[in-house]
């Protein structure tokens, strides 16, 4: 039988060889069709997969039988709370499907690296630690609460996987329990290169039980100078890098300090002066980086906002500044104000006056009439002071503010708390407010903190940092977002407004810049984004000029007039929430501030 002049073999031929063809294999010739990666080869087919995330590998894993062979052989790392919220039932329990995490791992056979961190609040953590550490052969380094997981699924993990872990770093909700199980797996743990833990938990008297280490990260107390020196000097022939971390506030500096610079470097904000900082940005998720990407554009923008407005006597004192470079991005900016006086702890205060004279940039800004003060961790000059003083000492930081950086008590001058009240109590803030405000006759107050801390995600936070030896004392005081704002009403303030963050986020910041913002890195979930931001606030306060009035009044249409016609103006001023060289502006209506009292005397 013939078809259009060929028989029926020809045709069969004819039709194998194009199919083959179409799908890379031409009878062993290796043609491959222009738009199929198997022209590509499976070595450089595996490169290309390996830089899809988890998520985007599961989803296109059946593109191809090339696909589905090579996607997961480069899989070396696995984060589990990036898509923990997928994988938990919908009980109260929050308890994780097993078989899902069972089809993962078994996918993924080359894993190397488990990240358990932050997964506190599943019922069955042992479950799933015991389910991965059983099928990843190949692990060799572990991040993890082990206060979760029982005696015996710890026994089997430290002897299977111990001997060949190259580094880990492990948390526990209690002290002692921390101590006794680091020590536990480090006497099985023989081939180190990283860790990142106390010194007590490594060195026994003059023993280290952690030798020939690369790097190292740990938390320091003035306690830890012996073991300190007993460490480097059995680790310094192959210790590379050593990153130490004050376990009081410090760092929490050095934190913010590398989380900014790390958004900066993936343009989420514009700072060119962070990385001089700080050499080791932090690498984060994309909901941190978004939460920190808020956080900076907002307070950014009252700051700018209140020396555009005060004009060339505009002074900024930034309390607890840690790295941030505040003033050279205003100097940079060409915003008008008289001074910046950065407040610290007189090592960070060291660290920064340190990094200034190494870097040309930043020191060019303070050179002109520059002279070093008297104390350890002072830097004065004619727009630029750093000093060294316990800010909650209220009088003496005064003294130091008038006397040594020349800041004038009749001139506008904005306090900025950043992440800094909540570790004070209640009446150490309230004390410190009402302090500035009887001594500055034209002070505002901008504080950005925690507030909302009475579920699950407070606690967790408030657990952490209690074990880094910086509990938030002023918790229980702030609540909600009218607890912050009484402390400053009852201190002198007479205009005071706070908005919560997702607020902010939401609805606040430039939609175009937040849309771009929101380009960088890929968020599948913004439940976690929605979480953090639902626990912090904005506060502004001053005692000289109407902003957000904030008082009782009797008279509910003087109250809602007067409110009503500050929000306007103050709204359509504040205007730019991003920086001059985007030129860019944000879209909406005035808040709703129905339900904020004023004082009638200030409607004027």
């Amino acid at each position: 039988m013939s078809v259009g002049g060929c028989d029926e073999q020809d045709v069969k031929t004819q039709t194998l060889w194009w199919t083959r063809r179409l799908s890379g294999r031409a009878f062993g010739t290796g043609m491959a069709a222009k738009d199929s990666m198997r022209r590509f080869g499976d070595d450089l087919t595996e490169l290309l997969l390996s830089f899809l995330s988890l998520s985007e590998k599961l989803r296109f894993e059946c593109v191809s039988t090339q696909w589905q062979r090579l996607v997961f052989r480069r899989h070396r790392e696995l984060v589990v709370k990036n898509f923990l919220h997928k994988m938990v039932d919908s009980d109260g329990q929050r308890s994780v499907r097993l078989e899902r995490m069972a089809t993962i791992v078994r996918k993924c056979r080359s894993l190397e690296a488990l990240d358990f961190s932050e997964c506190h609040s599943v019922a069955n953590y042992c479950q799933m630690f015991a389910l991965i550490a059983d099928n990843c052969p190949h692990m060799t380094y572990i991040k993890c609460d082990l206060s979760l997981v029982s005696e015996d699924v710890f026994e089997a993990f430290a002897a299977k996987l111990g001997p060949q872990l190259r580094g880990y770093d492990v948390r526990a909700n209690n002290q002692s329990v921390e101590n006794t199980l680091s020590l536990r797996l480090l006497r099985v743990c023989r081939h180190l290169r990283e860790l990142n833990a106390n010194l007590s938990h490594i060195t026994s008297g003059d023993e280290v039980l952690a030798r020939n280490l690369r790097r190292m990260s740990f938390f320091y107390t003035h306690k830890d100078v012996q073991s300190l020196r007993t460490f480097v000097a059995q680790n310094a022939a192959t210790l590379k890098a050593l990153e130490v971390m004050s376990a009081d506030s410090e760092w929490t500096n050095c934190e913010s300090s590398r989380s900014k610079a790390a958004i900066a470097g993936l343009r989420y904000i514009d700072d060119p002066f962070a990385a001089l900082f700080c050499s080791s940005p932090l690498k984060r998720t994309p909901e941190i980086n978004r939460g920190y990407y808020g956080r900076c554009l907002a307070v950014n923008h009252v700051i700018r906002e209140f020396c555009r407005r005060e004009g060339a006597s505009a002074q900024v004192v930034n309390i607890g500044s840690g790295f941030d470079a505040l003033f050279w991005r205003l100097s940079a900016e060409k915003t008008p104000f008289a001074r910046v006086v950065d407040v610290d702890t007189p090592h960070v205060c060291a660290q920064k006056i340190h990094a200034i004279d190494k870097w040309p940039q930043l020191k060019a800004e303070v050179a002109e009439e520059r002279r070093e003060g008297s104390r350890e961790g002072s830097l004065h000059s004619r727009r630029y002071h750093c000093i060294a003083s316990d800010a909650t000492k209220g009088r003496k930081l005064t003294q130091l503010l008038t006397e040594e950086c020349e800041v004038s008590s009749s001139a506008p001058v904005l306090f900025v708390f950043e992440c800094v009240l909540l570790y004070w109590s209640k009446d150490t803030t309230e004390a410190l407010v009402a302090t500035l405000s009887r001594a500055f006759t034209s002070a505002a107050f901008l504080v950005f903190d925690v507030f909302n801390t009475d579920d699950r995600f407070g606690h967790v936070m408030q657990e952490s940092l209690s074990q880094r030896d910086t509990p938030l004392l002023g918790v229980a005081s702030s609540q909600s977002l009218d607890d912050w704002r009484q402390k400053f009403v009852q201190n002198g303030a007479k205009n005071v407004t706070v908005w919560d963050m997702k607020t902010v986020y939401e609805e606040l910041l430039p939609r175009e810049d937040r849309q771009r913002a929101e380009r960088l890195e890929f968020l599948d979930e913004t439940e976690l984004l929605t979480q953090l931001l639902s626990h912090y606030c904005l506060l502004f306060a001053s005692n000289y000029c109407p902003v957000f009035c904030t008082s009782d009044s009797s008279d509910p249409k003087i109250t809602a007039d007067a409110i009503n016609s500050v929000a306007v103006r103050v709204w359509n001023h504040s205007r730019h929430l991003v920086s001059d060289s985007r030129n860019q502006r944000f879209c909406g209506s005035p808040p709703d501030v129905s339900g904020v009292a004023v004082d009638p005397k200030s409607k004027a």
